[in-house]
C-alpha cells in the first residue's frame, strides 16, 4: 500500500509542479493533496520495533547495494 501511495504521490506530484497548467490543474493538486496525506499516515502507521525484528542481519546489504550501482551507472537500452 506504501508503495502505492508512493507511486501516486510521486506521479501527481510530477502532474502539478511540472506538467503545464491546463483545467486538470486542480484535480492534479488535490490528488497530490490526498496522496500525499495517505501516504504520510501510512508511513506512520509502520511500528518501527517490530520492523527492527522483520529485518535479519542476513540481508545481502552488499549485493544489493552493488546491484543497484550498477543499474544506475548503466545506460539504458
Amino acid at each position: 500500500m506504501a508503495g502505492t501511495l508512493g507511486y501516486f504521490l510521486y506521479t501527481y506530484a510530477s502532474y502539478a509542479c511540472l506538467a503545464m497548467y491546463n483545467e486538470m490543474f486542480l484535480v492534479y493538486v488535490a490528488l497530490f493533496s490526498t496522496s500525499f496525506a495517505a501516504f504520510t499516515l501510512t508511513m506512520m502507521s509502520f511500528d518501527l520495533q517490530r520492523l527492527a525484528v522483520c529485518i535479519s542481519n542476513q540481508l545481502p546489504v552488499r549485493f544489493v547495494g552493488g546491484f543497484l550501482i550498477l543499474i544506475s551507472v548503466t545506460p539504458g537500452i
